[in-house]
């Protein structure tokens, strides 16, 4: 018998804590901007618009950089040749969730990679749910006892 795996989502995990500094100074004051998207999370959380002034400034190049090194290193384990492409970060954003707070349900096409940085988890921070894209599209049922192939989503700390 052959198995063979295909359309599965892969996560990437990587220590950008060289950009943290970086990361938490253009988080500060996110409750004062006017990019703010109220409806995004419930509970009191907090999200900006891709188009946050903040980030789009020059001072956050850097951080850009580091994000876009991280998005080319998972695309070579994916047998990309970025000889051929370049790393286009579209859109960048950011969140702040409080206790009981929830972001939306959503997906992140065209893109071919999404990430998370998360500046600051304290002790005791929920998990971030990643669903299945097959799942999401799929009228069937799908089949019993989930695994790591067949499962609606995956919550990771």
């Amino acid at each position: 018998m052959i198995i063979e795996s295909w359309f599965s989502t892969q996560l990437f995990f990587k220590d950008l804590a060289n950009v943290l500094p970086l990361a938490r100074q253009a988080c500060a004051g996110i409750e004062l901007r006017k990019s703010i998207q109220p409806y995004a999370i419930t509970n009191g959380g907090i999200t900006t618009y891709p188009t946050d002034s903040e980030l789009s400034k020059s001072s956050y190049d850097f951080l850009k950089h580091e994000i876009a090194v991280a998005v080319s290193e998972a695309a070579r384990s994916q047998n990309v040749n970025m000889d051929l492409f370049e790393v286009e970060i579209r859109d960048l954003w950011m969140n702040k969730m409080l206790m009981d707070s929830e972001h939306a349900t959503h997906a992140h096409a065209p893109a071919a990679f999404a990430g998370c940085l998360y500046v600051t988890c304290p002790e005791g921070s929920a998990h971030t749910r990643f669903y299945s894209p097959i799942k999401q599209l799929s009228l069937s049922s799908g089949v019993p006892g989930q695994n790591s192939v067949n499962s609606e989503w995956v919550d990771v700390k």
